[in-house]
């Protein structure tokens, strides 16, 4: 009797071994690759009022940072194994290609062209494309005829400026800047007569001699971007944000930030 009781309990033991070793083989290997590294290298913006800003405590703030904490957390089980890695619009791409972030959550826009290198989460946040001007220049974007607008790395803020103005029957030059600062020097120089960007930007440029155009040019909807050899990732980053969602998580981070609900 004693007997059948041991080789039962070895039996069992070996089936309970079974199905650990089953999942731990089962796990995706970046997934892997992330939890021996001990950290999810995450892409932020670092100068971006609300959505991702150096606070003053000098670490990186804001709601696309909490919100990789929360990934993370859902993800892999702990929040606090998430590097933040600081970057500006144009060094997502690069970021990316190099390997030293794993995603980016930085106002990223799913386009055809980025498409053919990286794969995209389910929409995290819908965002206006606005524009910025020197204070009571202009009342409404139609009398902006001729005029020339500063625009920082994104190519679909761009064509939708374009398309916006082509629908409103004026025609304007877009002139593209590496940083904020120069866009905002040029501005008060006179050399351009304004900016678009998203509104979540506009609004951290905003100062007492700029004013922003109370018009939509259209719309960004922002994703989590991975190199397309995470692409299983993304099924679980989508269930993750889903997750976010439902419980409202995401709604309390964007409420935590002053972020209009969208």
């Amino acid at each position: 009797m004693a007997t059948l009781k041991k080789q039962a309990i070895i039996i069992s033991f070996v089936i309970i071994l079974a199905l650990l070793i089953s999942a731990c083989s089962s796990v995706d290997p970046k997934i892997k690759e992330i939890l021996e590294r001990g950290e999810l290298r995450v892409g932020c913006f670092k100068d971006v009022e609300r959505f991702s800003f150096v606070n003053e405590s000098g670490k990186i703030d804001g709601f696309e940072p909490r919100l990789a904490m929360a990934l993370s957390k859902d993800i892999l089980g702990d929040s606090a194994n998430v590097k933040i890695v600081p970057l500006t619009s144009r060094m997502r791409s690069s970021m990316l290609d190099s390997k030293d972030v794993d995603c980016v959550i930085a106002e990223y826009v799913k386009t055809t062209e980025l498409e053919k290198k990286y794969v995209f989460s389910d929409v995290y946040h819908i965002d206006d494309i606005a524009l910025l001007t020197n204070k009571d220049a202009f009342d409404k974007f139609d009398e902006m005829d001729g005029a020339k607008i500063a625009v920082i790395g994104n190519g679909f803020i761009k064509s939708s400026l374009n398309k916006y103005a082509e629908q409103n029957g004026i025609s304007v030059k877009t002139v593209e800047f590496a940083s904020y600062q120069d866009v905002l020097d040029a501005l008060s120089t006179g050399e351009v007569q304004g900016f678009c960007g998203s509104l979540a930007t506009v609004y951290g440029m905003d100062n007492s001699s700029t004013s922003i155009l109370h018009e939509s040019i259209g719309k960004l909807e922002y994703r989590i971007a991975c190199l397309k050899d995470y692409e299983d990732m993304i099924p679980k980053i989508n269930e993750s944000l889903k997750s976010l969602r439902k419980d409202g998580t995401l709604s309390n981070l964007k409420e935590r930030y002053d972020i209009p609900a969208k």
